[in-house]
C-alpha cells in the first residue's frame, strides 16, 4: 500500500490534525500484516523541512477483531463496516433531529466489479472489497458513518459539512480509488463512481436524500465512471435514467 501511505503523508501536510489509516506492510517471512498508521506534522522544522512524526500499531489481531464484528448485528461480516440496516436506522434518526444543520449521503460503487470476480476469482474480489472499505475510512472522519450497502456498493453519512469540504473529500476519494489494488502476486487497477446529495437542500429525510445520492451516482456512471457528481434538480429527468429505472 505504498501509494496509500504517500497519500496519507500529503493529508498530514495539509490538515492541522492527526491523520490515520490502516495499511498493509511487508514483514519478514514474505507476509503482509495490517498496521495502523498515525501521523502528525510537528510545529517545527529541521533543515528547512517539515517534520512528520508517527506511530505504527500492530494489527496482527485484526482478523480476530473481524471475527468479533461478525457477532455484532450492526456490522458487515466481510469488511467490518456498518451494515445497511444500521446505516438506515442511524441516518434516518440523525436527519430527524432539529439540531442537524447540514449533512450529506455519499453513494459509492466500484466500477466494473463483476469483472474482478470473473477474472481473479471471488477470493480476490472479497479482498478488494476490504481494501476499498479501508480506503474509504481513510478519507472520512471518525464521526462519519461508513457502511457497506450491499455487493460492491458503499454509503457514507457525513454530518456538519458544507459543499466545498464535501467536494474536497469526494475528490480525495476518487484519487485513492485510482491507486491499484496490490498483494504479493496481483496488481489490479480499480476505480469508483460516486454520487452525493446534501441535507437539507437535496432532501429533507433519509429516503429522499438516499434516492438523490443514488441518482447522482448513476449520472457519474453515465458520464464515464471514475468520478463523483453532486445531485442537482433535473437529474431524474435523464431519458436513459428513466429507462433504466
Amino acid at each position: 500500500d505504498r501509494e496509500d501511505f504517500f497519500h496519507l503523508l500529503e493529508r498530514c501536510h495539509k490538515e492541522d490534525s492527526w491523520v490515520e489509516n490502516t495499511l498493509r506492510f511487508y514483514v519478514s517471512g514474505g507476509r503482509y500484516e495490517w498496521l495502523e498508521v498515525h501521523l502528525y506534522e510537528e510545529p517545527a522544522y529541521y533543515a528547512g523541512e517539515a517534520v512528520i512524526s508517527g506511530t505504527l500499531v500492530n494489527m496482527a489481531g485484526w482478523k480476530n477483531e473481524v471475527d468479533r464484528w461478525r457477532e455484532k448485528a450492526n456490522r458487515d461480516a466481510l469488511t467490518g463496516l456498518y451494515n445497511r440496516e444500521y446505516f438506515e436506522h442511524f441516518t434516518a434518526a440523525a436527519l430527524e433531529k432539529d439540531t442537524l444543520s447540514s449533512a450529506a449521503i455519499v453513494f459509492v460503487d466500484i466500477d466494473d466489479f463483476k469483472r474482478v470476480n470473473d477474472t481473479l476469482g471471488h477470493m480476490f474480489g472479497d479482498d478488494i472489497l476490504c481494501c476499498v472499505a479501508k480506503r474509504i475510512l481513510g478519507v472520512f472522519r471518525h464521526t462519519d458513518i461508513v457502511a457497506r450497502y450491499g455487493g460492491d456498493e458503499f454509503v457514507v453519512f457525513v454530518s456538519g459539512i458544507g459543499r466545498p469540504e464535501l467536494e474536497k473529500r469526494l475528490s480525495q476519494l476518487c484519487e485513492v480509488f485510482r491507486f491499484p489494488y496490490r498483494n504479493d502476486t496481483v496488481t489490479y487497477q480499480i476505480s469508483g463512481s460516486i454520487g452525493a446529495a446534501m441535507f437539507p437542500g437535496d432532501g429533507s429525510d433519509y429516503q429522499e436524500l438516499l434516492d438523490h445520492a443514488d441518482c447522482a451516482l448513476y449520472a457519474a456512471k453515465e458520464q464515464g465512471k471514475d468520478q463523483f457528481m453532486l445531485y442537482h434538480p433535473g437529474m431524474e429527468e435523464s431519458p436513459s435514467h428513466e429507462e433504466e429505472t
